[in-house]
């Protein structure tokens, strides 16, 4: 009887030791890819991947990297235990990008089954304005003449979009005065350029640069152009 009930015992304690040694974390996010929607150029955007412990063992977030260094990721808690759920938070700098971005984040951890997962988001990042026309023509300049033409500037968020400065890059074109402008339910700026041709024959191309915001300042760039004629 007794050496019955230290076989129960000794099984008893054998199935508790092999449970324990196969316990594992188990690393499980919501989403691993995300839609950002649109962010204008320039401006910081922030996201969270949210994820759990679905196993029966504690998890460790060994590492958290993103893929370049316009973006800054990092994990909320480092150590879950079983059931616990945590973010890894994120924030873009759209500075110098346009059109459809897409970026990933890998995150290491302790999971025997799924060591390392590629999280990714999308975003379009939109100029901070648009220009009419796109391209300033002065057409033909005959020599010695100035000529003045008037360019718009649209906006993506007009309400925190302020013209600081404009700044010439070239000897011929410059940017004589600019002001807000409300049409309706539209806001834009008007910029008056001015074109001064010289004394010889030829094409003239430069650009202006329009000096936006305060801290941090953007930039949008016009391209003007013209051909001086006798």
């Amino acid at each position: 009887m007794l050496r019955s009930i230290f076989l129960a015992v000794v099984l008893i304690l054998a199935i508790g030791t092999v449970s324990a040694t196969n316990a594992s974390p188990k690393i499980e996010f919501e989403s691993e890819q995300i839609n950002l929607g649109k962010v204008v150029s320039g401006n910081p955007i922030n996201a969270a991947f949210t994820f759990s412990n679905k196993g029966d063992a504690e998890l460790e977030i060994i590492e958290v990297r993103a893929g370049c260094g316009c973006t800054k990721a990092e994990s909320e808690k480092k150590k879950l235990a079983p059931g616990e759920s945590s973010t890894i938070t994120i924030v873009f700098n759209s500075t110098g990008f346009s059109g459809p971005v897409r970026k990933q984040i890998t995150v290491r951890s302790n999971d025997p089954n799924r060591s390392s997962v590629l999280l990714s988001f999308d975003v379009e990042v939109v100029p901070i304005a648009k220009l009419n026309p796109e391209r300033l023509n002065f057409g033909s300049i005959k020599i010695n003449q100035t000529k003045t033409h008037l360019l718009q500037i649209h906006p993506a968020d007009p309400k925190n979009f302020t013209i600081q400065k404009i700044e010439s890059m070239g000897e011929h074109v410059s940017a004589t005065e600019f002001k807000k402008v409300k049409s309706g339910s539209n806001e834009f700026w008007e910029v008056k350029v001015q074109i001064k041709a010289g004394s010889v024959p030829g094409r003239i191309m430069e650009n202006i640069c329009v000096v936006a915001g305060s801290a941090p300042q953007q930039r949008v760039y016009a391209l003007v152009y013209g051909n001086v004629v006798e």
